[in-house]
């Protein structure tokens, strides 16, 4: 899914808002160093590590970057 809306549209410059109405609540939130969001996607490889999805947000509050990586 998340590949597809990567695919699909640009999220950058998106609000926080504006991403939860299209995500929903993130599991966990970042306030320091920089605003995150971080959304679990599952299991990774050979489920050992797990699947995240990171959203950066600028001093605005506007999506910056995004980037799915195991952990």
């Amino acid at each position: 899914m998340v590949e597809d809306l990567l695919v699909k549209g640009d999220l950058k410059g998106m609000t926080q808002d504006e991403i939860i109405s299209l995500l929903g609540e993130p599991e966990q939130r970042i306030t320091s160093p920089v605003p995150q969001f971080v959304y679990y996607l599952g299991r990774a490889g050979l489920g050992v590590d797990d699947l995240l999805f990171k959203l950066q947000f600028d001093a605005n509050g506007k999506l910056e970057s995004h980037e799915i990586t195991h952990d």
